[in-house]
């Protein structure tokens, strides 16, 4: 999760992640964007690396940034939240 100095997954070692990525989990997107968004941070994740389980931490952990719309879905303790992200993260996953 987004900490203030850096993110980090300490899953799979992946440290620091670039200043313009940082700044891509703390925004929403906007709406009518969010979607754009939340796919290309998906995304970039998955390029540097990070697993499911951290991707849905960052969501998680950023309710009013990139997790804005995982949030409006229900967030991590519901079905239809969970469905929404991870169906996200499979299709970056084909695209990565």
């Amino acid at each position: 999760a987004f900490d203030g100095d850096q993110i980090a997954d300490p899953r799979t070692g992946t440290g620091r992640l670039p200043d313009w990525m940082e700044e891509k989990i703390t925004f929403s997107g906007g709406k009518g964007n969010r979607s754009e968004h939340c796919f290309s941070t998906i995304l970039w994740l998955i390029r540097y690396g990070w697993s499911d389980e951290a991707i849905i931490d960052v969501f998680s952990a950023n309710p009013e940034g990139v997790g804005e719309k995982f949030w409006e879905k229900g967030g991590p303790a519901t079905p239809r939240g969970m469905r929404w992200l991870q169906g996200s993260i499979n299709a970056a996953k084909r695209i990565a």
